[in-house]
């Protein structure tokens, strides 16, 4: 397989809002690609959002040794915006 795949992936931990420091639990994960919002995970304890949001970008680095794809860049990102 070969690939010229290009992406941009963001990764998007929410916390409270008023969590500035980010220092409690997340609230849920988002993942965009492209400026797309693609994926949403939640939180540690319904859903294991964390640990989905790892188990993606795994994928791609098994999709870029096989050359599917050849140009990820990722990025994190912290927000304190959700209110129950």
């Amino acid at each position: 397989m070969k690939g010229n795949l290009r992406m941009n992936i963001n990764i998007i931990t929410h916390y409270e809002i008023d969590d500035v420091k980010f220092n409690r639990d997340y609230t849920s994960i988002d993942i965009e690609i492209d400026g797309k919002e693609m994926i949403e995970y939640g939180d540690f304890y319904h859903d294991r959002g964390q640990e989905k949001a790892e188990g993606f970008l795994d994928c791609l680095d098994i999709l870029k040794k096989l050359n599917v794809i050849n140009d990820v860049i990722v990025t994190e990102t912290d927000i304190a915006d959700f209110e129950y």
